[in-house]
C-alpha cells in the first residue's frame, strides 16, 4: 500500500481522538488501495463528511470476516452512497444473525443481491435502495433568493432557519424580512421568532458552525430536513456568508410516490426463488411524510403483484440512531418469519453514528 495525502480543515480534526483518525484512514487506505482517492476527498471541510468516513471504517471492520466482503468494498467505486447504506445495514445485522453474506448470488435469478442473512436457520435476502433526490435548480434558486434577502437582516454570528409551507413571490418575503430584522433585535437568546400556518422562523445566536467574522466567501449546502408542522421531509438549502447563516426549508413536495415505486420495481429484478425477500429503502432523504410513504408502499402489494416481496422497510440512518418502519406484504408467497420481523424492527433505535472519540 502506498502513502496517501489527507487534509482536514482547521477546527474539525481537534474534535476527534487523533489515534482513531489515523487508524481509520489507514484502514480505508488498505481496503481501497490505489482507489483510495476516489473514495476519500483529499481535503475534508466539514464534520458530516468526516463522520461518514469514520463510520465507513467502523462498519467495514465489522464485516471484514463475511463472505463477499471484497466484492462489497468494490461497490464503493460504482456508487459510494449506495454502498455505504448497504454497509450500515449489514453492520447493524452482522452480530444478530447466524450468518451474513455480502453480494450473494440470487437463487433462481440473475445477478446478486446486497445481503443474505441466515435467521432461524432460513435464508433471508435483502435488497437495499438509497434514493437520492435529483437536483431541482428552480427550487434551489428560490431558496437562495429568499436566503440572500434575509441574510443582511440578521445579527453577525447568528443563524436563522426558515421553514415555509408553500411557494410565495419575492414580494411576499419583503415584509417578512423586515419583521425578522426587528424580532432579531428584540430577541435576547435562541428561540422561535415567527410561527404560523405559512412559515416558522427560528433564531440561533453565536452559531459555532459559521465564522465569527465577516468574510466574502459564500458556502451553500443542499439537502433535506423535517418540517415538524407537516411531519414531512422537505428540501433544504443553507447559505453561509458574511458571518451569518440562513437555512431555508420547504415546501413539501410530492415526488415521493415515484421514488418509492421505482425502488420497488428495481428490487423486483433481484427477487430470489424459494427464499424470503425484503426491500430496504433509505428514507432519510426521501420527501413526504412517513404516513404518505407507507400508504404508497401498501398500494404496491396486490394479490397478483409483488408477491415475492415479503416486506418493504423504511430505514433512516441519517441521525445518531436508526429509525425503522416495516410494511409487511399480506400477499407474500413466503412471508417473513416472526423472528425475522422482530430482528429487523429491533434495529429501530440502534446506534448508527460514531460519537466523538468513541466507537459505536
Amino acid at each position: 500500500m502506498g502513502t496517501f495525502r489527507l487534509e482536514i480543515a482547521p477546527g474539525i480534526a481537534e474534535q476527534y481522538d487523533q489515534s482513531i483518525l489515523r487508524s481509520s484512514f489507514t484502514y480505508l487506505a488498505r481496503i481501497f488501495g490505489d482507489q483510495f482517492a476516489r473514495i476519500v476527498p483529499s481535503i475534508i471541510y466539514d464534520v458530516p463528511t468526516l463522520d461518514r468516513l469514520l463510520d465507513t471504517a467502523t462498519y467495514l471492520r465489522k464485516l471484514q470476516g463475511c463472505s463477499g466482503f471484497r466484492e462489497h468494498a468494490d461497490q464503493y467505486l460504482n456508487d459510494a452512497s449506495a454502498a455505504f447504506f448497504v454497509t450500515q445495514l449489514a453492520g447493524l445485522l452482522v452480530s444478530k444473525v447466524q450468518k451474513l453474506v455480502l453480494e450473494p448470488p440470487v437463487p433462481g435469478g440473475f445477478g446478486k443481491s446486497d445481503v443474505m442473512a441466515v435467521v432461524d436457520d432460513a435464508e433471508l435476502f435483502l435488497e437495499c435502495k438509497n434514493p437520492q433526490r435529483r437536483r431541482d435548480e428552480a427550487l434551489e434558486a428560490e431558496h437562495l433568493e429568499i436566503a440572500r434577502l434575509l441574510l443582511p437582516r440578521i445579527p453577525l454570528g447568528c443563524q436563522i432557519d426558515v421553514t415555509y409551507r408553500a411557494s410565495k413571490p419575492v414580494e411576499w418575503w419583503m415584509p417578512v424580512s423586515d419583521s425578522v430584522q426587528k424580532l432579531c433585535c428584540r430577541a435576547v437568546g435562541n428561540g422561535v421568532l415567527i410561527d404560523n400556518d405559512d412559515l416558522t422562523v427560528e433564531l440561533m445566536r453565536e452559531c459555532v458552525a459559521i465564522p465569527p467574522q465577516p468574510t466574502e466567501m459564500e458556502f451553500i449546502l443542499g439537502g433535506s430536513s423535517e418540517d415538524m408542522h407537516s411531519r414531512s421531509v422537505v428540501p433544504m438549502h443553507v447559505l453561509c456568508s458574511d458571518g451569518r447563516t440562513v437555512g431555508i426549508h420547504g415546501p413539501k413536495v410530492e415526488d415521493f410516490r415515484v421514488t418509492i415505486e421505482r425502488c420497488i420495481e428495481e428490487a423486483r429484478e433481484q427477487c430470489p426463488v424459494g427464499c424470503a425477500f425484503a426491500v430496504i429503502i433509505g428514507s432519510g432523504s426521501m420527501m413526504g411524510s412517513l404516513n404518505d410513504n407507507i400508504r404508497v408502499i401498501r398500494t404496491r402489494f396486490q394479490p397478483d403483484r409483488n408477491t415475492r416481496i415479503g416486506a418493504v422497510l423504511l430505514l433512516n440512518t441519517l441521525g445518531d440512531k436508526a429509525l425503522v418502519n416495516a410494511v409487511l406484504n399480506p400477499y407474500a408467497r413466503i412471508p417473513l418469519s416472526r423472528g425475522t420481523v422482530q430482528l429487523l424492527t429491533k434495529l429501530d433505535g440502534e446506534q448508527v453514528r460514531r460519537l466523538r472519540n468513541q466507537w459505536c
